[in-house]
């Protein structure tokens, strides 16, 4: 017998007509031929042609094996069902909390607590808005679907309500239109599913849980999400004893009910006894959003992230709870806050550690202890608000202050503004009218050393701070002994050295304070103060109980050398001091003074050895693949300048090349600069051209000329105007014979360099050593035309024009000649008569064969004293050669001796 494919179905099992089976096979042929996976229904709602009930129905059964659907529901969560399963898919639990978490907190921090909420409402008012147009099109199909008698009545009964004046229908719910108020409720069972939803319930009240499980399926099939069949199932799992199914089953329900926070807390209590502590997390996030009592929630969550050692998260949920709780809790704020402003503190957060206690002690005014206010000052000083600091004790205390020009004195202070925020302060405090101040005996002496402290930084008088520094100097030392060396430190961080000495002399004078580091303190104010015999004394306690105290060292060894007693400072500064167990370790700084000392007390010797090893491993740190080699000195590198790295390697320099140390030096220079070379900014680096200059230098005067002219090379394009540069790069370049230098000097005469007077010497000089004297007279006549009374230029080309005229196949050797003499002469006129001039034209006539010109020329020379007053630039024994042999070649053998003898006998 064919079954009937419609919703009518539903009605005729409501009323017991049909089995829940036969319904449910039913309706699962009808949603697949509805879906196309079988044939559509034929008007008369029978099965398609050509198929008999049982072949349908096996076909049927076979396609829901393979029918999955998949649902996406709120929060990440993935639905996935079948015919006869439901599997529950969880997102990453931590990473969804954490997120809720950081929303929540940004939310709260902003005030807006309900936007959540109004973006939920907004969300389940469109599913709601869907599930009305559904159960409307369902209500329509059943209209169309009924008799014609029963639309009769219909309509007779509508015809009756219009007489009574009634134009809706009575059961009709009105649909919300686009512009009323939102509002929330509850996701209900559609109408054509309610029944079925009823009968769940009695299915699992009577203990049949099988079928009530089937029929929950079913509902969340057609409709996903829907809260109560989750809820049910959650329930029929944990009865079956299926713990973990049904705690899915519970978060489903909760999700898609989530503005209840009771579904939330069953569901935390229900991880809670499966020690799922994320879900937990995540459950009482979302509990906490829509609870209008959120302070137990937050309280709760706290505890549990203190036991999951996440005290980070806990103590944001902490500073929430502070805004939850409430107003007649006062006790319980102010231990929360106290909490809260700990850890703050322990994390170094001092600035929010500020704000949560100056917000408790606004807030609760009236509860406020010393105890309290002892804290918050703690907070303050090392923060340097000594103002707010005064105007606390001021405002909790009791203290009053006295003005000058003031009747009444002043109780409650003077109100100022957080200096969190950058905010100004009043300056009604007026500290320097300040005459006198009333302390409460009550008051704790902690508290009464704060203030005064707070004064002291604050530049008040000095008779109204002593006033208030009393009932401490009453006390002996012996057991107020840290509150005495906090006022010591006030005074001496204010320079106030003649107020420290006396206190921390009483300090070293008690047995419990008898320490190194009050030692220390006291010997900083001797030396401060000027009273170097009494520092040294205390310097010298302080190394008898800590040898290897670097501070205590150098200090001593600064008196020591202005003293005069330079052993003493050396040995203070030694690095083979031993004291028992423990040995002085090789402390930077201390190797750094020690080189000064050395350096200045002429141990040349020794400076060397140290500063070698010094600087090496200095310049070391940029190269890391020689980093390891020079690891002897511990410390902080950084403590000294690079400008006192740099002024040591001056001082180092004349000392290495006096001890003939010139490679040691060479090594530093190159370490140096290649340390230099691995920072992005090297024109930054005020060393880098230093230290380049510095390895040129070690270099040479260690005979690497090729490595000197090398370094030269990289720095030519910066310096190719400079004269000193460019005559030592000459020097360098005879020395080290390179043979690439000619095409060098060319490369940089054609591209980087083109109008350098310098390279136009260099290349006429190189072409007249290889013969080249054409191209010689080109570079020189190219150097002539930007400067025209140039000495040099003028007598290089000069004595070119004699080098043409001296080769063997010259063309008018006779012109050739009389220009290098015209040359010759403007180089005369240009450089002035002198030995120096006389000699080179005569040469220049000597080596043409023009004798007769030359002895003109050197007698002339002969008769001149040298330019410079110095026996090795004196030209009178070469020119007295020169003559000889010409007479010599003359056969005037007697004119020869008698210049001899003259000029060039020793």
């Amino acid at each position: 017998m064919e079954k009937e494919l419609d919703k009518g179905q539903l009605i005729k099992y409501m009323k017991g007509e049909i089995s829940f089976e036969e319904w449910k096979e039913g309706d699962q042929l009808y949603q697949l031929i509805e879906s196309g996976a079988l044939g559509k229904p034929s008007t008369s709602g029978s099965l398609p042609s050509g198929a008999s009930s049982g072949g349908s129905r096996q076909r049927v059964n076979s396609d829901l094996q393979q029918a999955t659907t998949t649902s996406s529901l709120g929060g990440n969560f993935l639905l996935i069902l079948s015919d006869s399963s439901v599997v529950v898919k969880l997102p990453n639990i931590k990473k969804e909390t954490e997120q809720d978490e950081h929303d929540l907190e940004q939310i709260d921090k902003s005030g807006d607590v309900e936007l959540i909420e109004e973006e939920e409402g907004e969300e389940e008012e469109e599913d709601d808005d869907e599930e009305e147009e559904e159960e409307m099109e369902i209500d329509e199909d059943e209209k169309n679907e009924e008799e014609d008698s029963t639309d009769t009545e219909i309509q007779k009964n509508i015809a009756v309500l219009s007489k009574m004046g009634i134009k809706k229908r009575v059961n009709e719910t009105p649909k919300r239109g686009r512009g009323a108020p939102r509002g929330r409720r509850r996701k209900k069972v559609p109408k054509h599913l309610a029944g079925l939803m009823g009968e769940a319930n009695l299915c699992f009240a009577r203990g049949e849980s099988k079928n009530a499980e089937t029929m929950c399926l079913e509902i969340v099939r057609q409709a996903p999400k829907c809260p109560e069949p989750y809820q049910l199932l959650s329930m029929i799992s944990e009865e079956n004893g299926e713990s973990e199914r049904s705690l899915q089953f519970a978060i489903l329900g909760a999700l898609l009910n989530s503005y209840d926070p009771d579904e939330w807390t069953k569901v935390i209590e229900m991880c809670m006894d499966q020690k799922n502590l994320d879900m937990a997390l995540y459950c009482y996030t979302q509990a906490i959003k829509y609870s209008n009592n959120k302070f137990p929630l937050l309280r709760e969550k706290a505890n549990l992230l203190e036991e999951m050692g996440e005290h980070s998260r806990a103590q944001s949920v902490k500073r929430m709870m502070i805004k939850y709780l409430p107003e007649d809790d006062a006790e319980e704020y102010l231990q929360l806050a106290k909490e809260l402003t700990k850890y703050a503190h322990e994390s170094g957060d001092d600035i929010a550690a500020v704000q949560i206690m100056e917000r408790a002690i606004n807030k609760h005014k009236d509860l406020i202890t010393y105890e309290d206010v002892n804290m918050m000052a703690e907070l303050l000083m090392p923060l340097k608000r000594f103002k707010e600091t005064v105007q606390l004790l001021v405002t909790h205390c009791g203290v009053i202050i006295e003005r000058e020009g003031q009747e009444t004195p002043m109780e409650t202070g003077v109100t100022t503004s957080s200096a969190i925020d950058g905010k100004e302060e009043s300056d009604d405090l007026s500290l320097d009218k300040i005459v006198n101040i009333t302390v409460p005996d009550a008051l704790p002496i902690d508290l009464k050393v704060k203030f005064a402290i707070s004064l002291i930084q604050l530049d008040v008088k000095g008779h109204v701070i002593e006033k208030c520094l009393q009932p401490l100097y009453k006390s002996s030392a012996e057991s107020m002994g840290d509150l005495y060396l906090d006022v010591a430190e006030a005074y001496l961080e204010k320079g106030n050295n003649e107020k420290a000495c006396p206190i921390l002399s009483s300090l070293i004078r008690s047995k419990n304070y008898n320490l190194p580091a009050v030692w220390l303190r006291f010997a900083d104010c001797l030396n401060s103060l000027g009273d170097l015999k009494r520092a040294a004394k205390a310097y010298q306690k302080v190394v008898a109980q800590v040898p290897a105290h670097l501070e205590a060292r150098l200090a001593l060894a600064t008196i020591e050398q202005q003293a005069g007693r330079t052993k003493s400072a050396l040995n203070l500064l030694s690095f083979d001091l031993e004291d028992g167990a423990s040995v002085l370790s090789q402390d930077i700084q201390l190797a750094y003074r020690k080189c000064l000392l050395l350096h200045s007390s002429g141990h040349d010797k020794e400076f060397a050895d140290l500063v070698v090893t010094l600087l090496k491993q200095n310049y070391v740190k940029g190269l890391p693949e020689e980093s390891d080699s020079f690891e002897l000195f511990t410390g902080d590198m950084s403590s000294i300048t690079p400008m006192d790295w740099y002024n040591l390697t001056l001082k180092a320099r004349p000392t290495l090349k006096k001890l003939g140390r010139s490679q040691d030096m060479a090594d530093i220079a190159q370490m140096a600069v290649n340390g230099e070379k691995q920072h992005k900014d090297i024109n930054a680096r005020f060393e880098m051209e230093n230290f380049e200059f510095l390895l040129i230098f070690a270099l040479y005067f260690n005979k690497e000329y090729k490595a000197c002219y090398r370094a030269l090379r990289s720095m030519v394009r910066k310096y190719a105007e400079n004269n000193r540069f460019m005559n030592f790069f000459g020097l360098v370049a005879n020395k080290a014979n390179e043979s690439k230098h000619n095409r060098f000097c060319l490369r940089m005469t054609l591209s980087a360099c083109p109008d350098s007077l310098a390279f136009c010497f260099m290349n006429g000089f190189n072409s007249m050593m290889r013969g080249s004297y054409k191209h010689a007279l080109g570079e020189y006549v190219r150097g002539l035309r930007k400067d025209m009374e140039s000495p040099i230029l003028n007598f290089c080309i000069g004595i070119t024009f004699f080098a043409i005229a001296n080769q063997k196949f010259v063309d008018k050797k006779h012109s050739v000649i009389l220009q290098g003499f015209a040359f010759l002469k403007r180089y005369e006129t240009y450089r002035g008569a002198c030995q120096e001039t006389f000699y080179n034209i005569g040469r220049a006539l000597h080596g043409s064969g023009l004798t007769h010109l030359a002895v003109h020329y050197y007698h002339k020379a002969l008769e001149m004293k040298p330019t410079i007053a110095d026996f090795k630039y004196d030209l009178s024994c070469e020119i007295a050669h020169n003559l000889a042999l010409i007479y010599i070649q003359s056969k005037n053998e007697e004119m020869a001796a008698e210049i001899l003898s003259k000029h060039c006998v020793i």
